[in-house]
């Protein structure tokens, strides 16, 4: 309801800040409890669930039609905003107000604006696709030890990338 009246009156929704969450260390909160694989597997994908949604919300640099680059944030409240300017789009709008990181708002044209959404998709989209590949690869590993050493951005054996992961790899290569 709150999102149609915003895109009626052409109105930005304020979206409370997503609460962060503490530093997550392999050291259970109750001194008695042991560590154990599933524990230490929840603890990396937690970990690696804080990775995705802060790369998500650091958000994408953009080469637009003007030949200059800018950054796009997706916050949770950014990505309110582009639904809105999908919707403004989709009205007939020819030129669109919207502002890039650090930048004043200004009037982009239907091509930049889709070129926005379709980076800001294409992002977002990539990061929750390797997070759940990384998520079931993580839940495949039976050693504390290799447990421990994953990152976010390795390298995902292939066995454990999803379909749509392998897709979204190739079309990076």
């Amino acid at each position: 309801m709150a999102l149609n009246k915003s895109i009626e009156s052409g109105e930005q929704i304020e979206v409370p800040k997503t609460p962060e969450i503490p530093d997550i260390d392999n050291t259970p909160s109750d001194p008695n409890q042991e560590i154990t694989v599933e524990y230490v597997k929840n603890t990396k994908i937690a970990e690696m669930n804080m990775m995705c949604t802060n790369l998500i919300q650091k958000g994408f640099d953009i080469k637009l039609s003007d030949g200059s680059s800018y950054h796009f944030s997706l916050t949770e409240q950014d990505q309110l905003n582009l639904i809105t300017l999908s919707t403004m789009v989709a009205s007939g709008e020819t030129e669109i107000p919207y502002h890039a990181d650090g930048e004043l708002c200004k009037f982009y044209t239907v091509n930049d604006i889709n070129a926005i959404l379709t980076a800001a998709t294409a992002w977002k989209t990539y990061q929750v696709t390797y997070n759940n590949s990384l998520k079931k690869y993580i839940n495949s590993l039976e050693k504390i030890t290799d447990i421990s050493a994953i990152t976010y951005g390795i390298e995902i054996p292939v066995d454990y990338q999803s379909d749509v992961l392998k897709a979204l790899l190739m079309q990076q290569q």
